[in-house]
């Protein structure tokens, strides 16, 4: 179950424009948006910084494969057989994979 916290408390500071354009920066860095960012710096909790540019083409593209491996899969349950072609093109597939994974 997830809860959710109301926040009833505001903390208004000034920042100069340098230090503006830093935390903006920052926070542009990571998968959250300034006001989370602020607060979670402000609790030395861990920050994730963003994924590289070309991830989620490889999590679209690894997605791909595994749909067609599952196909695969599914075919040869209910042949109870697998033919060279298949196995051929699931090794196809999982160098694919793992190009996706190393970049």
């Amino acid at each position: 179950m997830i809860y959710v916290v109301k926040r009833t408390r505001k903390i208004t500071f000034r920042v100069t424009e340098k230090e503006y354009e830093r935390i903006k920066k920052k926070a542009a860095n990571t998968t959250l948006k300034m006001e989370p960012f602020i607060r979670t710096c402000l609790t030395n909790k861990p920050i994730e910084p963003l994924p590289p540019v070309n991830w989620m083409d490889a999590v679209r593209q690894m997605s791909g494969i595994a749909n067609n491996i599952n196909q695969i899969a599914h075919v040869a349950n209910i042949s109870k057989t697998v033919s060279e072609e298949s196995i051929s093109e699931i090794k196809e597939l999982l160098l694919k994979c793992w190009k996706c994974v190393r970049y």
